[in-house]
């Protein structure tokens, strides 16, 4: 079985309808916002797109010690030809069996294998079967786009794909990135649910035609879906030339959507184009990328592959992709060495961005090297290690240069300015005048639950300079109200990015992608991977509001930043060697705190607040936020061996003063017996201090 690896998609709700960002007025000549696509439109789409979408298995090399492989297809002529990619139909497949809707299988011969574009035609005998048109050219970004995918052999179990709607996201180059896809060009993204088993199949746009064929590649910057654009196909497959098989390219009559969302979206984009900015942050240490290998690289460094018994190959085969997909999670976790997001917010060369970006990270340093471990994709589960030999060090990776390009194609190095790290923001400032800006005291508006969103971003290398994602206001008070939430897909690329509302009004700034924060240096195991609550494209995305930007602006351009909301502080600090984990341990004290002065000591596990249990120090600093500055609360603690007491007459008796309360309580001649306690966990109390 194949893994898709960790190609994240979501149902994006889709943004039409766009007036001018620069005035306040509407402009006249612009088309009014539009409703969402009509529901009977979109299921007479869905209906005639199922029928003609399919599963696929087959198999390389002899039945009893072969690779399998599944995945979808897209049946795109009435004589039975259909699209698919070579990680579900690769070159010498044998017994190919394609599954129709309604639990009909066929046979399939190969009709053409193309690997630089990782796409296949096979070709089904018998009746004539219904299809779907090609697109010759590429979709829009901001189109209207829908996803049909066998995923995790949904087919076989209900009789039909499943089938999503959202945007085409992004039109940009790939690279191959390592083990089961290995195309490199020119990707549609889309917004759409992409799963596993989804590769091969369609991305069909607003006129019902086939535009890309989903591939199992993912840019790490976007983490999103992409497809392998039919134009390409058609420029360099001999299958799909002229006059070769009885292709149809018009759209489905009847079906189609119309929506005009490609021209309302990508006017409003281009109105916000000029002020983008491109944001390159030069570290000390070169971002992580993690090895990745092919299934049949992996089996040829297999010592006697072929002399292994079918269980011990099935074994060593389940091992492959289940640690190509840990593989593939750990490297969602490392913030690729890519451009991020920025906005021009003034005429003399300021630039907002997500402190995200310009943040120093954490690496983790092997202790026998004084460098980040080197990780090698493993063979066998005995070299499965979670650390190397001699341990590894928490250290920082610091900020050396940061670089902005503009929309113009200069480049500048900037410097940052102020940080409002409770929002997610920071300032930049570099040493030009005279530039197009997004005027944030006109543009901006307050978020309300429910008002479209609209994060932009710059592409990675992109045909269109720019990425949409769009959603709602899922939530406009977070994070104390320096934040509201959206259901728009955030990650590495459009952090930093402006979002805007379907008026083209300025809502906030994209702020950081991933929680609790990056890793480098460090594999991290499946038991530790919950401790990351939002990862990038999570469908849980926070955005700096709008008007608290506006609020500090002119504080942070004077250089004020700030460092943390004002509340309720212990004056303790993790464990980082433990940090991952479920259990809460003090990494430090602070001298003088609230922490040092209750006797909390380097070492201690929390392991309750007032009785609320605490299973990681995340749910320890969120429970902590319902507190004041003032409030007396109770910890308690685990220090092995330390809490060592008399009890006598049933009072504890644990230093000078209780030993003196407890004289004070007898009586002349009253006997007393008294027996030593040692226990591992004690109560502590304390009183919050301020931050």
């Amino acid at each position: 079985m194949k893994s898709l690896g960790q190609v994240l998609g979501c149902l994006a709700i889709v943004i039409i309808g766009w007036t001018s960002v620069s005035m306040a007025a509407e402009d006249p000549a612009a088309p009014p916002p539009l409703p969402f696509p009509a529901a009977g439109k979109v299921r007479e789409l869905a209906d005639h797109c199922l029928q003609c979408t399919v599963g696929i298995s087959c198999r390389v090399g002899p039945a009893e010690a072969g690779q399998s492989y599944f995945g979808t297809g897209a049946v795109i002529t009435a004589e039975g030809h259909i699209v698919t990619s070579t990680t579900v139909v690769p070159a010498g497949a044998e017994a190919i069996q394609v599954m129709f809707p309604g639990f009909k299988t066929r046979e399939a011969k190969l009709v053409e294998v193309h690997q630089p574009l990782e796409t296949t035609i096979i070709k089904v005998e018998g009746e004539p079967v219904k299809f779907l048109p090609i697109a010759r050219e590429l979709p829009q970004v901001g189109e209207t786009a829908f996803t049909l995918s066998n995923a995790h052999n949904v087919l076989q179990v209900t009789g039909s794909t499943t089938f999503s709607m959202g945007l085409i996201s992004g039109i940009y180059h790939v690279a191959d990135i390592g083990g089961e896809s290995t195309y490199a060009g020119l990707a549609v993204e889309t917004s759409a649910a992409v799963n596993p088993g989804s590769d091969g199949g369609p991305i069909i746009n607003e006129a019902g035609q086939v535009c890309g064929v989903i591939s199992l590649n993912v840019s790490p910057v976007r983490w999103q879906g992409v497809g392998v654009p039919t134009k390409l196909m058609f420029e360099q497959m001999a299958s799909l030339r002229p006059g070769v098989l009885p292709l149809h390219f018009e759209p489905l009559p009847g079906r189609t959507l119309q929506t005009g969302t490609p021209a309302g979206i990508s006017r409003l984009v281009q109105q916000v184009m000029p002020t983008l900015a491109t944001i390159a942050v030069e570290r000390k240490y070169p971002a992580e990328v993690l090895p990745r290998v092919s299934f049949d690289q992996f089996r040829k460094e297999i010592d006697n592959w072929d002399g292994r018994s079918p269980i011990e190959r099935a074994a060593l085969s389940q091992f492959y992709f289940d640690i190509l997909r840990l593989v593939e999670v750990n490297q969602m976790l490392r913030r690729p060495g890519h451009p991020t997001s920025g906005v021009v917010v003034s005429a003399d060369g300021y630039v907002l961005t997500s402190a995200f970006n310009v943040e120093e990270d954490a690496i983790f340093l092997a202790n026998s090297t004084d460098q980040p471990f080197e990780f090698k994709f493993p063979r066998t589960p005995a070299e499965l290690k979670k650390d190397p030999e001699g341990g590894l060090k928490r250290a920082v990776n610091p900020v050396q240069k940061i670089m902005v390009t503009l929309a113009d194609g200069s480049h500048h190095e900037a410097r940052i300015v102020g940080q409002h790290l409770p929002m997610g923001i920071a300032l930049l400032k570099i040493e030009k005048a005279g530039i197009p800006f997004l005027d944030l005291g006109h543009l901006a508006a307050v978020p309300e639950l429910g008002v479209p969103a609209l994060i932009v971003g710059v592409a990675p290398g992109g045909a269109t300079p720019y990425t949409i994602n769009s959603g709602i206001v899922s939530a406009p008070h977070r994070n104390r109200g320096f934040q509201w939430q959206t259901d728009a897909l955030l990650n590495y690329g459009n952090s930093g990015g402006p979002v805007l509302d379907d008026q083209g009004r300025f809502l906030g700034l994209a702020s950081r992608p991933i929680e609790p924060r990056t890793v480098q240096g460090r594999f991290v195991t499946a038991e530790e991977l919950p401790a990351w609550n939002t990862a990038p494209n999570s469908g849980v995305s926070m955005i700096a509001r709008s008007d608290r930007i506006v609020e500090i602006l002119d504080k942070l351009k004077v250089g004020e930043s700030i460092v943390a909301i004002p509340g309720p502080y212990m004056g303790i600090g993790p464990d980082q060697n433990r940090v991952f984990g479920k259990d809460v341990f003090v990494g430090s004290v602070q001298p003088g705190s609230p922490a040092a002065q209750a006797g909390l000591k380097e070492g201690d596990q929390l392991l309750s607040i007032d009785g609320h249990d605490l299973d990681s120090w995340k749910d320890m600093i969120e429970h902590l936020m319902n507190y004041k500055p003032g409030d007396k609360i109770e910890l308690l603690i685990r220090r092995p061996g330390s809490n060592r007491r008399i009890v006598v007459n049933g009072k504890s008796v644990a230093n000078e003063a209780e030993l003196k309360e407890l004289l004070g309580s007898l009586q002349p001649g009253e006997k007393f017996e008294g027996i030593l306690v040692q226990e591992d966990t004690r109560t502590i109390p304390l009183t919050l201090g301020e931050r």
